[in-house]
């Protein structure tokens, strides 16, 4: 799944490092 961020991972700890 991709995160508001634009990650493209199902990992949430990844999606949030993003800032």
């Amino acid at each position: 799944d991709r995160d508001n961020d634009g990650w493209l991972t199902t990992d949430p700890r990844k999606q949030c490092s993003k800032e």
